[in-house]
């Protein structure tokens, strides 16, 4: 049998029903005249049609058909109510897998908004108490990073500067009560970014800048008002002292040089006076080294370590957040100290020297 046989001989079932269209029905008539293999396959199915036709008919059950939809109707009811309740689980643990994002993105916004408002309130109405407190909390928590990334900048214009000076750091500004780097050695030559001299987390920072920029660009400059409002955001002693005590001893010696050398602002440095705030302290047995590179080497006790170096910096406090007297109005807060080996920590108020009362006491410093 070719392959033009196979096709004819699909469609002997429907030439012995008489169920093909006229034309094909013809084109088959016509192959079986000339085709004997294609005649006896048309037999074969003639036989087999008839056989089908002798058997006896088969009587359905009664009802079947009513059940049979009533079943298909019932299996539809169920199948649409197992959707409806997947649907269901579905949407519920979509919420809860979802619900903590969105809470999470609301309580940014809230406290984002409230910190805006926050500030135009303050720089508006410098007086406005109502949400003083909560505001300075928040912002502390979200301006943070930036007063430690100043504080590691502030570190790295440290060590540049006392790569060219000998290995000694910025001496201190020489006013009475003011505990920042001479200025005069540092901008703009180390540092010509102003907003670096302002902590961001205070308040008014923004005014500080601008009145920090009209003190550093104005002829003459007017160093003193520079590093008074340094102070504000940063403290800087030049010395390394352990302990509040020291820092007192400190603290008194250099009312002692301020009284001695007064210079106006735009006067040249006395070469005197800076020679004795480049200079070790030493009183009442108490040495108090200046910070420079190596001052390190005085605390060391375990020569053999080769670890005790970086051990040592690691504890050598350079600069930190200026202390703010806290009051009932305000939240215990944290403050960021930067150290000689150039990392940055935060420590809460009361913790740990130089974070504590007794040195905002020592330093005289004002609450805002």
């Amino acid at each position: 049998m070719n392959d033009s046989c196979k096709k004819y001989t699909s469609y002997l079932r429907g030439y012995v029903l008489k169920t093909l269209p006229d034309k094909r029905f013809q084109l088959v008539a016509s192959h079986l005249d000339t085709c004997a293999q294609c005649r006896d396959a048309l037999e074969q199915e003639k036989n087999l049609i008839s056989l089908l036709d002798s058997l006896p008919e088969i009587v359905l059950p009664e009802m079947l058909v009513e059940r049979t939809m009533e079943r298909v109707a019932t299996e539809c009811q169920l199948h649409n109510q197992a959707r409806i309740d997947k649907a269901d689980n579905v949407n519920r643990l979509s919420f809860w897998r979802w619900w903590p994002m969105l809470a999470t993105a609301c309580l940014l916004l809230l406290v984002s908004g409230s910190i805006v408002i926050g500030l135009v309130l303050q720089e508006r109405y410098p007086g406005w108490m109502a949400w003083q407190p909560i505001i300075s909390m928040e912002s502390s928590l979200f301006s943070r990073g930036s007063t430690h990334n100043h504080l590691k900048q502030w570190g790295l214009i440290m060590k540049l500067y006392s790569g060219e000076n000998r290995g000694k750091f910025p001496p201190v500004a020489p006013y009475d009560g003011v505990w920042a780097p001479d200025l005069q050695v540092l901008y703009p030559y180390y540092v010509n970014d102003v907003s670096l001299m302002v902590n961001p987390k205070r308040t008014d920072a923004p005014t500080l800048v601008k009145e920090l920029e009209a003190a550093l660009t104005q002829e003459p400059r007017d160093w003193e008002a520079g590093a008074r409002i340094f102070a504000k955001s940063y403290t800087y002693t030049g010395w390394h002292t352990n302990n509040p005590e020291q820092l007192a001893l400190l603290a008194e010696e250099r009312f002692r040089m301020s009284q001695v050398d007064i210079r106006d602002s735009d006067a040249q440095l006395d070469e005197s006076a800076l020679q004795d705030l480049d200079s070790d302290f030493r009183q009442n047995d108490v040495f108090i080294p200046r910070l420079r590179e190596g001052v390190e080497r005085f605390y060391i006790t375990d020569i053999n370590n080769p670890g005790a170096s970086s051990n040592v910096m690691s504890n050598i406090v350079v600069m930190f957040e200026t202390l703010q007297q806290p009051d009932n109005r305000r939240f215990p807060r944290r403050y960021d100290a930067l150290y000689m080996d150039g990392h940055v920590s935060s420590m809460l108020w009361g913790d740990d020297f130089p974070i504590l009362p007794e040195v905002a006491d020592i330093l005289s410093v004002q609450s805002d």
